[in-house]
């Protein structure tokens, strides 16, 4: 058998040695989404049903974007006073 040798330079140019960032979901399922915003899931669509909360549909299934739920989160921010 004839052996194939790789280069040090090969080696780390190579897509396989490169670390690669962890895979992170955009869409969300409602019960994942109660997770992410720490509520209940008939919380999650009780806020739906009031049209705070945009979803997407992909057929009968429904699903969070997080980058709403983020900015749902920025938009009732408020501070305390006494």
């Amino acid at each position: 058998m004839k052996e194939q040798s790789v280069t040090e330079a090969q080696r780390i140019d190579s897509p396989k040695s490169q670390p690669r960032e962890p895979f992170k979901k955009r869409l969300l399922t409602v019960s994942e989404a109660g997770q992410y915003l720490g509520r209940s899931v008939p919380a999650i669509r009780e806020l739906i049903w009031a049209g705070h909360l945009p979803v997407v549909k992909l057929g009968r299934r429904v699903h969070l974007d997080l980058l709403d739920l983020d900015k749902f989160v920025e938009q009732h921010k408020t501070k305390y006073t006494y």
